[in-house]
């Protein structure tokens, strides 16, 4: 992973409700990332995807746990692209969304996402940031500081890695 991945993100959303695309919107906002590259999950198609870019996901929990409509349908596809690999080179961040107070299923639609991209080749930078619906924080700005302390560490990482020894 390079600067350019960095300065050239793309911000892709779950939903089902609205408030992960809601939180996208603020997030490009914030990082100044055009709204060309924010993407709904339900319009992606693995052929389709630049796996140079970074990528941040935010993705909702809905019903018992699961992924909302548009993110079980992108998993979907990544289970039926052709090749071993489809999403091979993908680099992604990835903040769920839920209620804690559902502890057993606190998070999960994300959990599933993360399972399936990694199954298609694509790699998770970071731990998987969470908002609590249940708490007093708004999802925009919890996505917002997640995201900046993520971005943060992966700068460090590169500006360490570049660094003579």
């Amino acid at each position: 992973m390079d600067e350019s991945s960095i300065r050239n993100l793309r911000i892709w959303f779950g939903t089902e409700s609205g408030n992960a695309e809601m939180a996208a919107e603020d997030l490009a906002a914030e990082l100044g990332v055009d709204s060309g590259h924010v993407s709904d999950l339900h319009d992606l198609a693995p052929e389709d995807i630049d796996r140079a870019a970074l990528t941040i996901i935010l993705c909702s929990t809905y019903g018992e746990g699961e992924l909302p409509r548009g993110g079980r349908a992108f998993a979907e596809r990544l289970r039926s692209a052709a090749g071993e690999a489809p999403l091979s080179g993908l680099r992604y961040l990835l903040m769920g969304l839920g209620d804690r107070s559902y502890a057993e299923t606190y998070s999960r639609g994300a959990e599933h996402l993360d399972e399936a991209l990694q199954a298609a080749g694509a790699r998770r930078v970071g731990e998987i940031g969470r908002h609590d619906a249940s708490g007093w924080d708004e999802v925009g700005e919890t996505a917002i500081a997640w995201a900046a302390e993520a971005l943060a560490g992966i700068t460090a990482n590169i500006e360490t890695a570049g660094a003579p020894a």
